[in-house]
């Protein structure tokens, strides 16, 4: 959620709007009304309501969200399961995600890619022929996902 107040500078109105991140902290952003002073408290006050519906939070860096690509999404995704599984099985997910997905960094957004019956069709189309295998290898990690 995101908070505003206006706050005078230099004779002219900000929206001063404050905000946390994902990680709780807080941040402030302040916008320029370009409104002089005098006589506007008025139309401040709706550029502010209109500044705080557009804004929207910026995210953290490293932080998964849904305009990164496939490829990206995979290798931050494999640093986070990592502590939660097996050594063994951190090494055979991550030489299925090098060794499939890498080599062709898929450059669709990954909102493109919710699930499953999304993301095979679009592999496959997108990778030409690939083996078996590899076909095989990448159904099985996106179940993981």
């Amino acid at each position: 959620m995101v908070s505003g107040t206006l706050a005078l500078k230099n004779g002219y109105y900000y929206a001063v709007l404050s905000y946390q991140d994902a990680a709780g902290k807080r941040h402030q952003k302040w916008v320029s009304t370009g409104l002089p002073q005098k006589g506007n408290k008025r139309r401040a006050e709706q550029e502010l309501i209109r500044i705080r519906s557009e804004f929207e939070i910026p995210p953290a860096a490293g932080e998964l969200n849904s305009n990164m690509l496939f490829a990206d999404y995979l290798d931050q995704w494999l640093e986070v399961v990592r502590a939660r599984i097996k050594p063994a099985t951190f090494g055979s997910y991550q030489g299925m995600v090098k060794s499939t997905i890498g080599p062709y960094r898929l450059h669709l957004p990954q909102q493109q890619f919710f699930s499953r019956q999304h993301l095979l069709p679009n592999y496959s189309s997108l990778c030409g022929c690939i083996s078996v295998s590899k076909y095989r290898s990448l159904e099985c990690l996106t179940t993981l996902i």
